[in-house]
């Protein structure tokens, strides 16, 4: 077989298995115990971590967005924070007391870990 054909016959495998025709085999592109959760709980870009224990940690991103997981990830629970500017930036003191900033100016505050903001 020369070169071209080998290219077009590899080409043409190629498309088929794309497309569903010929099977693939079966590979598995993640690892055990893991699993897509972007978009959920939604689908924001995130920015920045603050990491409070090992079961609490706190995230923000675009659109005002705010997550907050209490279970080490496990469940995430949205937060209201008022905005829809992109947060960059947090830091907590403690479970409950912390601070958020934008890169336009905006700084929010909480002393309920989220829950509301003051």
């Amino acid at each position: 077989m020369k070169l071209n054909q080998m290219k077009l016959s590899f080409s043409i495998c190629a498309s088929l298995i794309g497309f569903g025709v010929i099977p693939s085999m079966s590979v598995s592109l993640a690892q055990s115990g893991w699993f897509w959760q972007n978009p959920l709980p939604q689908g924001n870009s995130l920015n920045a971590v603050a990491v409070l224990d090992s079961d609490t940690v706190t995230v923000v991103g675009a659109a005002g967005t705010i997550l907050r997981t209490t279970d080490g990830g496990a469940t995430w629970t949205p937060q209201t924070s008022g905005t829809t500017n992109s947060l960059r930036g947090l830091s907590f003191v403690n479970a409950n007391t912390g601070t958020v900033v934008s890169n336009y100016g905006t700084i929010l505050r909480t002393t309920t870990g989220g829950v509301n903001l003051p």
